[in-house]
This record gives C-alpha cells, sequence and structure tokens, in this order.
C-alpha cells in the first residue's frame, strides 16, 4: 500500500470521527467530500508530504497551504446539497484540520 493510499485510509478514519461532532447525519458527505478533496489535491498533498517526511513543514504549515485550496474544496462541498452556509464554512475548516492532522500522521513531521 502507497503512502498517499495509507493517508487516505487514515483521512477517511479521521474524518468519521469529526463527522460526530456535526451529527452522525454527515458522515458520508464528509468522508466523500474529503475524499474528492484529497484525490483533487494529490500532487499537492504528495509533495507537501515528503517535505513533511524531511522536516521541512509542520502541521500550521500545512493548514496554511491547504487554506489556498479553499476553493476546490468549497465546490466539493456546495455539491452536497442540505447544508446550510454556516455549515459549510465550519465543515470546510474541519476538512482542512483533519486533511492536514492525517498527512503528518501518515508522512510525518
Amino acid at each position: 500500500m502507497s503512502l498517499f493510499e495509507q493517508f487516505i485510509q487514515t483521512l477517511a478514519e479521521d474524518l468519521k470521527e469529526v463527522a460526530e461532532t456535526f451529527g452522525r447525519e454527515y458522515t458520508r458527505a464528509l468522508v466523500k467530500v474529503g475524499r474528492d478533496f484529497a484525490e483533487q489535491t494529490r500532487d499537492d498533498l504528495l509533495r507537501w508530504g515528503k517535505l513533511a517526511a524531511a522536516g521541512q513543514l509542520s502541521e500550521d504549515d500545512f493548514k496554511w497551504l491547504l487554506q489556498g485550496k479553499k476553493d476546490v474544496l468549497e465546490m466539493e462541498l456546495l455539491k452536497q446539497e442540505g447544508l446550510a452556509r454556516v455549515q459549510k464554512d465550519r465543515l470546510q475548516q474541519a476538512i482542512i484540520d483533519t486533511v492536514a492532522g492525517a498527512l503528518i500522521q501518515t508522512f510525518g513531521a
């Protein structure tokens, strides 16, 4: 299994836990949006993961870099029906934080 596949598995499990804070009805949507976001930003995530493994990026650095990808994440969230704008903003930040944590956990920093 590649490191990216490990990252995707870690991300999915972490997002399931995060979904608990939003309500179980968001679990599938949150995991799907998180996975889709990771796949769409795969090249960047792999590059950043390698930098983390080399000790050149921290989790805060990841979060800052991921903030620049908010437009991709916004489009994924907009595909989900029934989410209020406030929920989308909170979910967006939760996904960014979870992606950063999963990258650090998988690739190390």
